[in-house]
This record gives C-alpha cells, structure tokens and sequence, in this order.
C-alpha cells in the first residue's frame, strides 16, 4: 500500500515538471528580460515614445513577475499537502492491513485438519521426543499386531498392518481366484514407526474389489507365522458414522479402527462394522494468545489443532474422543466417542504384617494390630480400603477400613485373610494362619538313641503343637534339672529316670517319664583264676 502511495505521488510530480511546463516557463522568462531591457533602454534613451512605453511596462511587468514567482511556488505547496495525505494514508493502510491480519488468524483459528492425508502424532499420553534420537527405543506396547478385517468405500486404498517383537522379516500376499497365494508388489508394502514406537510393516491395498490378505512374519528361532484378512467393500459410499461407546482396560492404547461403528450409507441402508479404514482419532489442540491492537484495544487470538492419531491412550473413567472419518473425495466426517477406561486389575499388597500377641488359654478374642503395605496401578494409595477376616468369609461393606492399620479382633485359630480393594472393586488377598487361644497341651513321644548297652546314650523328644514349644529335663534319681530349653534332645552318661516336660506358647504343658538302664560304665572285675591240671600220658 506504502509503495503504491508513492509511485502515485512521484507520478503526478513528473506530470506538474513535464516537457511543456518547461517550455512554457522558458517563454516567459524571456519575455520578462526582454521587457526589462525595452524599459530600461526606454527610461534612458532620448526618445519619449520608448520612455512612455517602458513606464507602462513597468506595472505589467511586476504583475508577471508576481505571477512568475506564484507559479514557482505552486508545486511546492501541494507537494507539501500530498506528505501530509500520504502520512494519513499510511495509518489508514496500517489499521486495516491489521484487522485483516485478525480476519485471517481468526478464520485459520476455525480448523487446522490438512486436506492431505492426516499426518500421525504420538498419542495423548504422549511420546517424549527426546526418545526419537535414541538407538534403543522401547515399544509403548510390545504386544503382537495382526492384520485383521477391514472396510472400505469402493475406490479408495486400504491399509493393513503387522508387527511381531521378535519378526525378521514380513511377506505380504494376496489370495488369487485360483486359490493360490501371490505375493504383492513390493511397492505397496513399507515399513514405518508407528505411534507405539513399533517398527510395523504396512500394506496399501487398492479398494477395486473384495480380497484376501495373508502376512507371513519370520520369527527368529521359530516357525513363520501367517496371519490372514478379508477386505470388504461397503456397499454405497457413508453418509454419516455413529458410535453407541467403547470400553477397554485403562492404560491400554487403542486403535480407532476397533471401535465398532454404525455407518449410514447414502442409499439410506445401514450396518455396524469394526475396522473402518481411513478411520483416526482427532487430537485437538487449543491454544490462546492475548495482545493489544495498535489503538490499544484488547485481542484474543484463540488457535485450535487438530491432528489425526491412529491410537488413543485410555484414561481411567469416562473421556470424549473425537473420531474423524476420511471417505475417497477427501471430505471428513467427525463423530463423538464416549471411551471408557476399565480398572481390570487388581491391587497389590506388598507387606502384611500381624503384630505379636499372647495365646490366651481361655476362649476369647485376641486383639492383634494388622498393617497393610499396598499399591495400584490406578487407584492411589489413599483411596484402597483394606479388610482382615477368617479365611472363606466375604467382605460386608461394614468389614472395609480406610486405614491401612488397624487393630482387629481375632476370635478363633486358623487361616485369615487379608484384603485390599481398589476404587473400581478389584481386590487382592493374602492368607495368614493364626494362634490366639490354646487350651490343649502338646503331644510328646519319648524314645532312646540306643537299646543296647552303651556308655552314653541320647533322649530324643518328639512334640506336636500349633504353637512353639520348649523343653525341660529332669532327673528324679540324680535330681539334674535342665530349665527350659530349646533343644528337643538330651545326651546322659548314667542310669535313672527322667521326667520330659514340653510347654506350648500358650503356657500348656505336657508331661512324660523315660527309664534309662542300659548305661554301663563300669569295667569287669575279676574274683579269681584257676589253673587246669594236664592228664598223663597227654604229649608236651
């Protein structure tokens, strides 16, 4: 606009200094000298005629002088008003060149979706970028990727694709009206990396007819796996797409091409299908930017995003995804998706600990201190809510605490279980077996290392208990006491009698005697010697 303001100016100022102009002020310069010089030769000369001529020049001469000097003035007065329009001029042009600037921005604002084919972008939960420079990048799901069924509008490309963590190479093929497998052109086959990190092989495939697809996928150290699909070629073009919802454990990613769909064919027929090719989620960006225009008035610039993902990460609850179809004409069709993240798992209690207690002999409730360490990997940790019942007893809603320790009351022996639920009701238990009344004395059984006669010999104690025990040994012949102890055996050099007494951790006590007589330490003794005579005749 500038530029065209000048060369409008410079125009007319060439126009106003043009070839005739010049002229023209060049014939009236020297009509004025010549008149001057018939003046003064007239007003000095001797001749009274020249003299009354020139005198009556005189006035007509200034008067053109006047004129002369007016018309060399003329050009710098509108030169001047012309510096002052085009300084007006300019602000007008700036101000407007500025509320188009804000037209603009305002209508790109609207939409951002690119007319070509929607580039990918990592997923919500998003993909660091400082991962794309790495040599090992770790898959964000590693699991298998098997071609699977899918539809498309007649006319438009197909894609399929395969991925196996431990594939070395993939083969692509089509099944011909033979029967026989063919492998396709290797220009239709890519490979890429997905928004998983994956390493994928892809297969575009032209929509012209209905067809089967097989991938074999070499494994390393394995058989080849060979996995099959049809395409299906709708049968009218889609009017509009519809989803009733979709739900799958949270954490998981998605491909919005398993979102079943009902689809509304021109022809007004309709069907639900799973696999819709072309089909991507919306991932929308939106972004606000406050300014002042150049009068000082206040601007909001608001920029919305929007980029087709193949993969949604699936939030814990409920989320609203935007599904964006793509049909062969390049048009978009968009649909909302109601997504629903399912907590599948289960907690998990890393430690449980019981505090200790005395075995009552009486029957009655023990109170014990149980302390629960746990975790999710949804529901934080002050969310879990935590139960301690007898082992085959389902939790009432009354049993759950929300402390993580509490003191709980056990009223009978045998295995208890601990639980721990998170917020969608999925629960983790762990088992303990517990002690907390005994009225019954241990079993005990007696018995000797050796029957024959020895010098030394062992005791050997065997006792049958719910609950620890601990030894005592008594001789009554000796009256050796041993106290008690831990040790089930006893070692003894000489003969007597001996009392066992075995304690269980309640305090009962079981008593039990053992004769020991076969301890011999003392050596023969010999009463006498005799010589036996020989008799005669016997040889030397």
């Amino acid at each position: 606009m500038r530029d065209r303001v000048n060369r409008q100016y410079h125009n007319e100022e060439k126009a106003e200094t043009s070839p005739i102009g010049m002229f023209g002020l060049t014939g009236l310069a020297a009509y004025v000298v010549g008149v001057m010089q018939g003046y003064i030769q007239g007003f000095t000369g001797e001749h009274r005629t020249g003299k009354r001529i020139g005198s009556l020049l005189l006035p007509a001469a200034a008067f053109v002088m006047v004129c002369f000097f007016i018309h060399l003035a003329s050009p710098v007065l509108p030169r001047l008003k012309k510096e002052a329009g085009i300084a007006q001029i300019e602000a007008s042009v700036a101000q407007a060149a500025e509320e188009e600037q804000e037209i603009n921005q305002a209508g790109e604002a609207e939409t951002a979706l690119k007319e070509e084919e929607p580039e990918e972008k990592e997923p919500a939960v998003a993909v660091e970028k400082e991962a794309e420079g790495r040599e090992d990048i770790v898959p964000l799901d590693n699991s298998i990727l098997e071609p699977s069924d899918t539809y498309a509008e007649k006319g438009s490309v197909a894609v399929f694709q395969a991925y196996h963590p431990d594939a070395t190479a993939y083969q692509w093929e089509t099944e011909t009206e033979a029967g026989e497998w063919e492998i396709v052109s290797p220009g239709a086959v890519m490979e890429k990396t997905d928004e998983l990190r994956r390493n994928i092989s892809l297969l575009e495939v032209a929509a012209d007819k209905e067809k089967t697809i097989r991938c074999q996928m070499s494994v390393e150290d394995g058989p080849a796996l060979n996995y099959t699909a049809e395409l299906h070629i709708l049968s009218a073009p889609i009017a509009s797409i519809s989803s009733d919802g979709f739900s799958a454990e949270t954490g998981s990613y998605v491909k919005a091409g398993e979102i079943p769909l009902k689809v509304t064919y021109t022809d007004g027929k309709q069907d639900v299908i799973t696999g819709l090719s072309g089909l991507h989620f919306l991932d929308t960006e939106e972004s606000r930017e406050n300014s002042e225009t150049a009068a000082g008035n206040l601007k909001e610039i608001i920029t919305t995003v929007k980029t087709a993902c193949d993969y949604s990460h699936l939030e814990a609850g409920m989320t609203e995804k935007i599904l964006c179809y793509r049909n062969p004409d390049g048009e978009f069709i968009e649909v909302p998706v109601n997504m629903e993240g399912l907590d599948l798992t289960s907690p998990v209690i890393n430690e449980l600990s019981i505090s200790e207690f005395e075995v009552s002999k009486t029957d009655q409730p023990v109170p014990v201190t149980v302390s629960f360490s746990a975790s999710d990997d949804v529901t934080p940790v002050c969310q879990l809510t935590y139960a301690f019942l007898p082992a085959g007893e389902e939790p009432q809603e009354e049993d759950w605490r929300e402390e993580p320790v509490f003191v709980a009351d056990i009223a009978k022996n045998g295995l208890w279980t601990a639980y721990c639920r998170d917020a969608a009701g999925n629960m983790a238990t762990t088992d303990r077996k517990l002690i907390v009344v005994d009225s019954k004395a241990p079993v005990i059984r007696l018995s000797l290392q050796k029957e024959e006669w020895c010098q030394k010999n062992t005791i050997y104690v065997s006792a049958e208990d719910s609950l620890p025990v601990k030894y005592r040994y008594i001789c009554t012949t000796s009256g050796e006491d041993s106290g008690w102890v831990t040790e089930s055996s006893k070692a003894v050099s000489a003969n007597g009698t001996w009392t066992i007494q075995v304690q269980d951790g309640a305090g009962n006590i079981a008593e039990q005697e053992i004769m020991v007589d076969n301890i011999d330490n003392q050596a023969p003794v010999i009463r006498s010697i005799t010589e036996k005579k020989r008799r005669r005749g016997s040889k030397k």
